[in-house]
């Protein structure tokens, strides 16, 4: 629409109900509306909203009544879908990689950098002076300014977490190959581990058609699926030879902190500023990290995207997987710097490998979302190197699993996808 307010950043979070859209591009919000494409709302140039960076983290409950976001800044703001009006914000202890609502929209729960998963309640009461630690918190990495409660913690750096459909357990993923099944909200109680991968872990997904089952992706050569609840493998699913041609985008090249020298030299005041984070307590993530330098965290990889390069011929790209969902039984997955989507369809035990189907849409892909009647939105990189600049490809899947395009079939959608561009 000609009154929209103009965003240029590509959008880096897409979420779709029977009614609204809400966009993330950079630090801005946008709501649309969903059957005519309408803008209903924008951060775009609001007074009193001072960004800080781009948003890294989002998620809309399940009613999409409200949204939760996160910056580099470390405050978890709640808003109101209709309006993005901001209900609330608080302090987060350290910066999130992974956040979502429960079912009945009551609580949110965080995954930060250091391990640990906190939950706090919808409402926020800010607390002045801030209340003694409580018992459990004291467990913790750090301290927590709003109140958290502690869930759980790892010894590094968590990049996933999902909770079970009955939501007793929740399922974490850390970069150093640990996939661990605890009870929720009791997690110091371990269900059991899902042991297995030889690198990092940076996607999980729990099918609503098959519960009982995980499906978990990173920097190996392969999806893991797993009875999660026994932590049993069931079988591998080969992606590295399907999904590496589509890599098109390199992590820009940089010395990590933690191999100078007291991140004085070599590394700029971001390294100090870096290092100066691990004060306090640690629980040996500081002397972890420096015994495993070789190791890629997925968060290094997906904060570079946007920086990043095109590869060269002589050098292999980083395989990394950025989202897993599902649509019945079939799969659709993403990795970080492809310009592709790839879908399977979810084998049995005893069945051959399945097929991966590929759609290419010559831009790298940010993030998508499936539709409850299988229609995929996938957000790309409209400022990518001899792109299209689109913004918003629309695709299908079919009932055998595989993606195609749609775009001209889609009717009133058309119009939204050609607004949302």
């Amino acid at each position: 629409m000609a009154d929209s307010p103009k965003v240029d950043f590509p959008y880096t979070h897409f979420f779709l109900n029977s009614t609204t859209a809400v966009t993330i591009s950079g630090p801005h919000i946008q709501t649309f509306d969903a059957s005519t494409g309408k803008l209903i709302a924008s951060t775009v140039g609001r007074e009193g909203l001072a960004p800080f960076g781009p948003i890294r983290v989002a998620a809309v409950d399940r009613d999409a009544k409200h949204l939760i976001t996160a910056a580099d800044d470390k405050m978890l703001k709640l808003w109101r879908v209709d309006a993005l009006e901001l209900v609330n914000e608080r302090e987060l202890p350290k910066r999130p990689t992974a956040l979502n609502f429960t079912q009945d929209g009551q609580t949110i729960v965080v995954a930060d950098k250091f391990g640990d998963v906190f939950s706090y309640p919808l409402e926020h009461v800010p607390q002045n002076p801030p209340a003694a630690p409580a018992e459990e918190t004291k467990n913790a990495s750090h301290e927590n300014p709003s109140g958290g409660r502690l869930i759980l913690g790892h010894v590094s750096l968590l990049n996933a977490f999902v909770l079970s459909a009955d939501e007793k357990y929740i399922l974490t993923a850390d970069r150093d190959e640990h996939i661990r099944v605890s009870w929720y909200p009791q997690g110091y109680t371990i269900e059991s581990y899902c042991l297995g991968h030889t690198s990092f872990v940076s996607a999980l997904h729990v099918p609503d058609s098959s519960p009982d089952l995980l499906i978990s992706g990173g920097g190996d050569p392969v999806l893991k699926v797993w009875d999660w609840l026994s932590g049993r493998l069931k079988r591998d699913i080969a992606i590295r030879e399907v999904v590496v041609p589509y890599i098109k985008v390199k992590p820009a090249k940089r010395t990590p902190w933690r191999l100078g020298t007291d991140g004085a030299e070599g590394s700029g005041s971001k390294g100090k500023g870096r290092k100066k984070g691990k004060k306090g307590k640690g629980k040996g993530k500081q002397q972890e990290e420096e015994e495993h330098p070789e190791s890629t965290p997925a968060e290094e990889v997906e904060e570079s995207a946007p920086v990043a390069e095109q590869p060269s011929e002589d050098e292999t790209p980083v395989l990394a997987i950025s989202q897993i969902k599902s649509w019945g039984t079939h799969v659709v997955f993403s990795a970080f710097g492809a310009t592709a989507l790839f879908s399977f369809a979810l084998p049995k035990l005893d069945s051959t490998p399945p097929d991966i189907h590929i759609v290419e849409f010559g831009q790298p892909v940010l993030g998508f979302t499936i539709q409850d009647d299988g229609l995929v939105w996938a957000c790309l990189d409209n400022g990518w190197e001899g792109s299209s600049g689109t913004k918003v490809w629309l695709s299908r899947l079919d009932a055998d699993g595989k993606v195609y395009y749609t775009l001209h079939d889609l009717h009133a959608l058309t119009d939204q996808s050609s607004l949302l561009n």
